[in-house]
């Protein structure tokens, strides 16, 4: 394989939710910012139309397959709005025998076209996977609830029997390693995998797979990393820094001011472009002494010491309990993930009462309105979609944009050769 510079990295995480909370939503945001995952799966997300608005992915589309009733279910989808994807779901719960949920993403990075297949097959189910028909660069991740020796179960279920078939005959290979941590942590400490991630042959040897902490459903994240050629680089641009007026130094400002812009160091015989230059240095030079500036990346302002000291103890409860195997482990780990919940929730419900009881409604109308909007789940930009032209499918900007450029040429040389007729 070719050194890493001449590769990108198309990386995609799964994980069974058990239900989506807001609390599962903070930490998963902190998995997909640190590991800059392009597309998610999350499986038994729980999630209808009516509440989707309140469980949003800042920077990603988002595709739901919406639960079934009462039970357990639903998958939701999301991929990183610079890229073109079109979603689809291929089957849902209750249609017929095979309770299986299964939906289709294709999705383009670096040029080239990813299939994904996302399933969630729940306990005792027997799946039919008739419609799978890929050949290439596909993946098919998912909790299948399949039983079997070759990803480490000491029995085969039905699902693993028609997943081991499924592997027999078909190009997808199956991405698993012994050594790998088990994916599900049961109430009676035995812990599992029937989390699965298969690639057809031309991806197997490019993919990596990577068994990640789990945000306390007792399901593991797992992350797969495809490696892919990179496309041309594009310009670094360095995000924004920004000025902290309330914490800036005016006495000191106004002195550093006071003593530069003298009229000394002013030619006022130049041209006026070039004074203007002079007082811009000046004054950005004495704002960087007085004035401190910084970003914070993923800043949360109700994330405090003793939430991380929470956090820390519910992932050292969890690896104790999959050591032992003992059911009194997992119950002081899955106590430890409720008051983990209980703290956070307090710790948010806090932050907002701060920032309610402490706004200035009239000099802080810009924060306002923008909290505002973040309350009311205001629409953002439509996800970006491939464009079928001349039965061939457009992933890119550029070619989108030279299709509709050569089409409107097209139609204006026809609508000036149809005046010169009429003539």
């Amino acid at each position: 394989m070719s050194s890493s510079s001449q590769f990108d990295t198309l990386r995609v995480l799964q994980w069974n939710a058990g239900g989506l909370s807001q609390s599962k939503r903070m930490e998963i945001l902190q998995t997909l910012g640190e590991r800059d995952v392009d597309v998610f799966a999350i499986m038994e997300a729980n999630l209808t139309d009516k509440n989707l608005k309140y469980y949003s992915f800042r920077g990603f589309s988002l595709y739901v397959l919406k639960k079934f009733r009462q039970v357990a279910s639903g998958i939701l989808i999301g991929v990183k709005r610079e890229l073109t994807a079109d979603f689809r779901i291929i089957k849902e719960m209750g249609v017929d025998g095979d309770k299986s949920e299964v939906v289709h993403l294709d999705v383009w990075k670096c040029g080239v076209h990813f299939k994904i297949l996302a399933i969630y097959s729940p306990p005792g189910n027997d799946p039919d996977f008739s419609y799978v028909n890929h050949s290439k660069h596909s993946m098919f991740i998912g909790d299948f609830n399949a039983h079997s020796p070759v990803w480490g179960y000491s029995d085969t279920n039905k699902a693993g029997r028609r997943v081991q078939d499924f592997l027999s005959s078909s190009n997808f290979e199956l991405i698993f390693n012994k050594r790998d941590p088990h994916t599900y942590l049961h109430y009676n400490g035995r812990s599992t995998t029937p989390d699965l991630l298969m690639v057809t042959a031309d991806l197997h040897s490019f993919t990596k797979r990577s068994i990640m902490k789990d945000p306390g459903s007792g399901h593991r994240q797992v992350l797969a990393e495809i490696m892919i050629p990179k496309a041309e680089q594009r310009p670094f641009t360095p995000s924004k820094t920004s000025w902290n007026f309330k914490k800036a130094n005016w006495p000191l400002y106004t002195r550093l001011v006071e003593q530069e812009l003298t009229q000394d160091k002013l030619d006022f015989a130049l041209n006026p472009s070039k004074i203007y230059n002079t007082i811009k240095d000046i004054l950005i030079s004495c704002a960087k002494k007085s004035i401190p500036r910084g970003r914070q990346k993923k800043y949360r302002s109700f994330w405090t010491d003793e939430l991380t000291s929470l956090k820390d103890r519910r992932d050292r409860l969890r690896r104790k309990a999959e050591l032992t195997s003992r059911p009194s482990d997992v119950q002081a780990w899955r106590k430890q993930s409720a008051y983990f919940r209980k703290k956070l929730t307090e710790s948010k419900r806090s932050s907002y009462n701060d920032f309610i009881s402490n706004i200035n409604y009239q000099s802080d109308s810009k924060k306002v309105f923008k909290f505002v909007g973040n309350l009311m789940n205001d629409p953002v930009a439509p996800p970006k979609q491939s464009f079928m032209v001349d039965d061939k499918k457009l992933s890119s900007d550029s070619s989108v944009a030279s299709a509709f450029v050569q089409y409107f040429c097209g139609a204006g040389c026809k609508g000036n050769y149809a005046k010169l007729v009429s003539r």
